[in-house]
């Protein structure tokens, strides 16, 4: 029988001891890993054999106790208090924040993995040389109050502040609160450090006092009675109710149809993300003085962050300006509509599937952008392999070939 080839994708994988027997019963190994643990022994075997290794990270462990692997999804901070007791690997995938206090717990880990971003003191920012951060290292003051990462001081905020204290905010400090007294905040000799921040017009002079690095912020200046919208929005009546005609967006703005009439009474909107809009809608958003980083031109019935879409000729008719698809994970064209049609009618953005036929696959292609995948059904080809797998296959067995062992797991051991 033919050896089978052996494809593992994981987190971790362990090939410490890796045996020669193991490496020799397939006829090929793929390992795709965030973090390899080898041995000198297992490098030596690995190269006598067709092994395609591809990793973010290899540690080559020299220890004779096992490591212990402390895997975190989200925000994990280091303290004076959480000293591992053994050799310990710690990934990270999100925020890591270190305090200041955890010099030693810092150095104790064998190996600090983030798949994310670092918040570091300024005094431990030299002291990360078992650390390996794929994403953004931030270093913020040693004595400051470190906030979230976008900050919100509410109507009390300058009631319960701390005298004289420096607060740290690593993107965007948000000072719109009508309630908020700055010169309270002037008063108690507050001061405020941060990338970026938003303020009113009129509230221009107290904030510039209060910031520490004012040569370096970036201001947003909003009219008097501007507002924060803190994620994606639709801009609609209930949204202009809500916001009025000055905002801005930390995320993306989409217009839909019903946005047309509210166009003409926006006034400086800015928009920290993307504008969806139709091409007729596009000259009527310019003359508002518009910030934004891109439009996205659409047309047409708009399908925005959808789960699934179906297009197939009755949806068509009853679109005579077109469709388009944005942020969408799976769109399936119909068969039965031809490329002429796609190309005429179509445009898809920023989706994770396309579903369609190769005879439409270059029509769709040319229609599309930032798509991850265009063609044949994933669904279709993941069930014709495990069909196989299980021996479900409709071909007969010996005109079919012998198929991958494929493993998706979190933690394997070679």
């Amino acid at each position: 029988m033919d050896k089978q080839d052996l494809i593992v994708n994981c987190s971790i994988c362990d090939a410490r001891n890796v045996t020669e027997e193991t490496l020799a019963s397939y006829q090929s190994l793929s390992i795709n890993t965030g973090v390899l643990l080898s041995s000198d022994r297992s490098r030596q075997l690995f190269a006598r054999y067709p092994i395609t290794l591809n990793s973010a990270t290899v540690i080559d462990w020299k220890r004779t106790e096992d490591p212990v692997i402390s895997t975190y999804n989200g925000t994990y901070e280091l303290m004076a208090d959480n000293q591992p007791a053994q050799p310990t690997i710690l990934i990270v995938n999100g925020k890591l924040t270190i305090h200041p206090v955890a010099a030693s717990v810092l150095a104790s880990y064998v190996k600090i993995i983030v798949n994310g971003t670092v918040y570091c003191p300024e005094s431990l920012s030299s002291s990360l040389g078992n650390a390996e951060i794929n994403g953004k290292l931030i270093s913020y003051p040693d004595s400051c109050v470190l906030t979230k990462s976008v900050f919100f001081p509410n109507r009390y905020f300058h009631r319960t502040v701390r005298k004289e204290a420096l607060y740290f905010t690593p993107k965007l400090l948000v000072l719109l609160d009508p309630q908020l007294e700055l010169s309270t905040l002037l008063e108690k000799q507050v001061r405020f450090s941060c990338q970026r921040v938003l303020l009113h017009d009129k509230d221009l002079e107290l904030v510039l006092e209060l910031l520490e690095n004012k040569d370096t912020a970036d201001l947003v200046i909003l009219p008097d009675n501007g507002t924060y919208v803190e994620e994606d929005a639709v801009l609609d009546e209930a949204f202009f109710k809500k916001y009025g005609p000055s905002f801005y967006v930390n995320g993306n703005l989409t217009l839909n149809r019903d946005s047309t009439p509210l166009i003409s009474r926006l006034i400086n909107p800015y928009i920290n993300g993307s504008v969806a809009l139709s091409a007729e809608q596009k000259d009527a958003f310019l003359a508002t003085g518009p910030v934004y980083k891109n439009l996205k031109i659409l047309r047409g019935q708009i399908f925005k962050d959808r789960l699934s879409v179906t297009i197939d000729r009755s949806l068509l008719s009853h679109s005579t300006d077109g469709i388009s698809c944005t942020d969408c994970v799976k769109v399936k064209i119909d068969p039965d509509l031809t490329p002429e049609e796609i190309l005429n009618y179509l445009h898809f953005s920023d989706c994770v599937n396309i579903s369609c036929t190769e005879e439409q696959k270059s029509a769709v292609i040319s229609v599309a952008k930032d798509c991850v995948s265009i063609g044949s059904s994933l669904t279709s080809r993941t069930g014709s392999i495990l069909g196989n797998l299980f021996g479900k296959s409709k071909e007969p067995e010996e005109s079919s070939p012998r198929l991958p062992c494929i493993i998706n797991t979190t933690t394997y051991v070679l």
